[in-house]
C-alpha cells in the first residue's frame, strides 16, 4: 500500500465507525451496513481525487517493497561513492606501497 491507500483506508474505517455510532449499531447486520457506508465514503473520495489529479490511487506495490527500493537506491549511491573513493585512493596509495616494497 502506498500512502494514499492508507489514508483512504483510515477514512473508510473512521466513516464506518461514525456511521455505526450515529445509528447505534448493535450486532453484525447493523455494523455491516455501517461498514458499507464507510467504504462508500472512501470510494467516492478516492474517485474524486483520481479525477482531479489524473493519477491512480490504488497500487499493486506493497509499502514494504517501496521502502526496500528506496533503501536499495540509497545503498547503491553509497556503494558507488565508496567505489569511486576506493579507486581514487588506490591510484594514490598503491604506487607508494610498491615503492616501499621494492
Amino acid at each position: 500500500m502506498i500512502d494514499a491507500e492508507l489514508v483512504f483506508t483510515a477514512l473508510a474505517e473512521f466513516s464506518a465507525r461514525e456511521a455505526a455510532e450515529s445509528k447505534k449499531a448493535i450486532g453484525l447486520p447493523e455494523n455491516k451496513v455501517a461498514g458499507k457506508i464507510g467504504g462508500g465514503v472512501a470510494k467516492k473520495a478516492r474517485i474524486y481525487l483520481e479525477k482531479k489529479t489524473s493519477k491512480k490511487v490504488i497500487s499493486a506495490k506493497k509499502n514494504l517493497e517501496i521502502q526496500n527500493q528506496k533503501v536499495l537506491k540509497e545503498k547503491n549511491k553509497f556503494n558507488y561513492f565508496f567505489f569511486k573513493l576506493l579507486i581514487a585512493s588506490k591510484t594514490i596509495i598503491i604506487p607508494v606501497i610498491n615503492q616501499n616494497v621494492t
